[in-house]
Protein backbone atom coordinates (compact mmCIF):
# COMPACT_ATOMS: atom_id res chain seq x y z
CA UNK A 1 0.00 0.00 0.00
CA UNK A 2 3.07 2.27 0.89
CA UNK A 3 4.49 2.27 -3.05
CA UNK A 4 1.03 3.11 -4.28
CA UNK A 5 0.69 6.23 -1.82
CA UNK A 6 4.51 6.98 -2.91
CA UNK A 7 3.36 6.44 -6.85
CA UNK A 8 0.19 8.83 -6.19
CA UNK A 9 2.27 11.09 -4.56
CA UNK A 10 5.20 11.24 -6.89
CA UNK A 11 2.22 11.43 -10.22
CA UNK A 12 0.75 14.29 -7.98
CA UNK A 13 3.55 16.59 -7.96
CA UNK A 14 4.57 15.87 -11.92
CA UNK A 15 1.03 16.57 -12.34
CA UNK A 16 0.68 20.43 -10.25
CA UNK A 17 4.25 21.23 -10.33
CA UNK A 18 5.14 21.12 -13.90
CA UNK A 19 1.95 19.79 -16.22
CA UNK A 20 -0.13 22.03 -14.57
CA UNK A 21 2.30 25.17 -14.67
CA UNK A 22 2.15 27.84 -17.85
CA UNK A 23 4.93 27.73 -19.84
CA UNK A 24 5.94 29.79 -22.95
CA UNK A 25 6.79 26.74 -25.05
CA UNK A 26 2.68 26.28 -25.08
CA UNK A 27 1.77 29.63 -25.76
CA UNK A 28 1.32 30.70 -22.01
CA UNK A 29 -0.73 26.92 -21.46
CA UNK A 30 0.35 24.31 -19.11
CA UNK A 31 1.95 21.34 -20.51
CA UNK A 32 -1.41 19.34 -19.37
CA UNK A 33 -4.13 21.76 -19.29
CA UNK A 34 -6.73 19.24 -18.09
CA UNK A 35 -4.24 17.28 -16.02
CA UNK A 36 -4.99 19.20 -12.62
CA UNK A 37 -8.77 19.46 -12.94
CA UNK A 38 -8.76 15.45 -14.03
CA UNK A 39 -6.94 14.65 -10.92
CA UNK A 40 -8.27 17.11 -8.66
CA UNK A 41 -11.43 15.31 -9.49
CA UNK A 42 -10.65 12.02 -9.39
CA UNK A 43 -11.15 11.90 -12.84
CA UNK A 44 -7.34 9.55 -13.03
CA UNK A 45 -7.23 6.00 -12.11
CA UNK A 46 -3.73 5.07 -11.30
CA UNK A 47 -2.82 1.21 -11.68
CA UNK A 48 0.78 -0.02 -10.99
CA UNK A 49 2.15 -2.73 -12.85
CA UNK A 50 4.68 -5.57 -11.41
CA UNK A 51 5.98 -6.55 -14.64
CA UNK A 52 5.44 -4.90 -18.03
CA UNK A 53 7.29 -7.21 -20.22
CA UNK A 54 5.28 -10.23 -19.42
CA UNK A 55 1.81 -10.70 -19.60
CA UNK A 56 1.12 -8.18 -16.58
CA UNK A 57 0.73 -4.31 -18.69
CA UNK A 58 -0.86 -6.14 -22.10
CA UNK A 59 -3.96 -8.03 -19.88
CA UNK A 60 -3.91 -4.57 -17.37
CA UNK A 61 -4.65 -2.63 -20.48
CA UNK A 62 -7.17 -5.62 -22.02
CA UNK A 63 -8.93 -6.06 -18.93
CA UNK A 64 -9.43 -2.12 -18.34
CA UNK A 65 -10.49 -1.40 -22.10
CA UNK A 66 -13.55 -4.20 -21.94
CA UNK A 67 -14.60 -2.47 -19.04
CA UNK A 68 -14.08 1.12 -18.39
CA UNK A 69 -13.97 2.64 -15.52
CA UNK A 70 -15.84 5.62 -16.98
CA UNK A 71 -12.23 8.03 -16.29
CA UNK A 72 -10.36 10.76 -18.06
CA UNK A 73 -7.30 8.77 -17.88
CA UNK A 74 -6.39 5.45 -16.68
CA UNK A 75 -2.18 5.72 -15.73
CA UNK A 76 -0.82 2.35 -15.73
CA UNK A 77 2.91 3.02 -14.08
CA UNK A 78 5.84 0.73 -13.58
CA UNK A 79 9.57 0.32 -13.28
CA UNK A 80 11.17 1.79 -16.51
CA UNK A 81 14.08 -0.07 -16.05
CA UNK A 82 11.75 -3.44 -16.41
CA UNK A 83 11.11 -2.14 -20.19
CA UNK A 84 13.02 -0.78 -22.88
CA UNK A 85 11.45 2.54 -24.85
CA UNK A 86 11.63 0.39 -27.67
CA UNK A 87 9.58 -2.75 -26.59
CA UNK A 88 7.00 -0.43 -24.72
CA UNK A 89 6.53 1.58 -28.24
CA UNK A 90 6.12 -2.34 -29.99
CA UNK A 91 3.89 -3.34 -27.14
CA UNK A 92 1.59 -0.48 -26.96
CA UNK A 93 1.48 -0.67 -30.96
CA UNK A 94 0.16 -4.00 -31.07
CA UNK A 95 -2.37 -3.73 -27.90
CA UNK A 96 -3.59 -0.39 -29.98
CA UNK A 97 -4.08 -1.90 -33.17
CA UNK A 98 -5.10 -5.02 -31.64
CA UNK A 99 -8.19 -3.96 -29.47
CA UNK A 100 -7.73 -0.08 -28.11
CA UNK A 101 -8.74 1.04 -32.02
CA UNK A 102 -12.10 -1.23 -31.76
CA UNK A 103 -13.17 0.21 -28.09
CA UNK A 104 -12.43 4.18 -29.26
CA UNK A 105 -9.40 4.10 -26.65
CA UNK A 106 -5.69 6.15 -27.43
CA UNK A 107 -2.95 4.26 -25.22
CA UNK A 108 0.21 7.17 -25.48
CA UNK A 109 3.48 5.96 -23.62
CA UNK A 110 5.94 8.03 -21.96
CA UNK A 111 9.54 6.35 -20.92
CA UNK A 112 12.25 8.15 -19.34
CA UNK A 113 14.93 6.70 -21.57
CA UNK A 114 12.48 8.15 -24.49
CA UNK A 115 12.88 12.14 -24.30
CA UNK A 116 9.73 13.75 -25.49
CA UNK A 117 10.83 17.38 -26.08
CA UNK A 118 9.05 20.68 -26.99
CA UNK A 119 10.98 23.60 -27.09
CA UNK A 120 13.73 22.56 -24.85
CA UNK A 121 11.02 21.09 -22.08
CA UNK A 122 11.26 18.08 -21.91
CA UNK A 123 7.46 16.65 -20.85
CA UNK A 124 8.32 12.96 -19.88
CA UNK A 125 7.73 12.24 -15.88
CA UNK A 126 11.11 11.38 -15.73
CA UNK A 127 10.99 8.27 -12.80
CA UNK A 128 8.12 6.04 -14.06
CA UNK A 129 7.59 4.24 -16.74
CA UNK A 130 3.82 5.57 -18.14
CA UNK A 131 1.24 4.34 -19.88
CA UNK A 132 -1.82 6.64 -20.42
CA UNK A 133 -5.11 5.61 -21.40
CA UNK A 134 -8.18 7.40 -22.79
CA UNK A 135 -11.23 7.98 -24.94
CA UNK A 136 -10.18 9.39 -28.55
CA UNK A 137 -12.87 11.03 -28.66
CA UNK A 138 -12.32 13.13 -25.73
CA UNK A 139 -8.67 12.98 -26.48
CA UNK A 140 -9.39 14.70 -29.89
CA UNK A 141 -12.03 17.17 -28.87
CA UNK A 142 -9.03 18.24 -26.43
CA UNK A 143 -6.45 18.90 -28.98
CA UNK A 144 -8.80 20.73 -31.28
CA UNK A 145 -9.34 22.98 -28.51
CA UNK A 146 -5.67 23.51 -27.89
CA UNK A 147 -5.11 23.92 -31.56
CA UNK A 148 -7.24 26.85 -31.91
CA UNK A 149 -5.70 28.29 -28.50
CA UNK A 150 -2.11 27.95 -30.01
CA UNK A 151 -0.67 25.33 -28.03
CA UNK A 152 1.02 23.61 -30.81
CA UNK A 153 2.88 26.58 -32.04
CA UNK A 154 6.24 25.89 -31.35
CA UNK A 155 5.83 22.10 -31.65
CA UNK A 156 7.94 20.89 -34.74
CA UNK A 157 4.86 19.64 -37.47
CA UNK A 158 6.52 16.02 -37.89
CA UNK A 159 6.21 16.01 -34.10
CA UNK A 160 2.60 17.61 -33.93
CA UNK A 161 1.21 15.15 -36.49
CA UNK A 162 2.74 12.19 -35.05
CA UNK A 163 1.35 12.87 -31.71
CA UNK A 164 -2.10 13.74 -32.90
CA UNK A 165 -2.28 10.31 -35.19
CA UNK A 166 -2.14 8.56 -31.95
Amino acid sequence: MKRMENLRASLENWIYNFLSKQHSSFNNLPPCPYAKRAWTEGNVLVKEIKDPVAHNLNSEIDSCANNWPGKDVVIFAFDPKAITPYELTELIDKVQHRILDGQGLVALEDHPEELEEIDSVVLNNGEHGLVLLQERTKLDEARKHLDALGYYKYWPEDYKKDVQSR
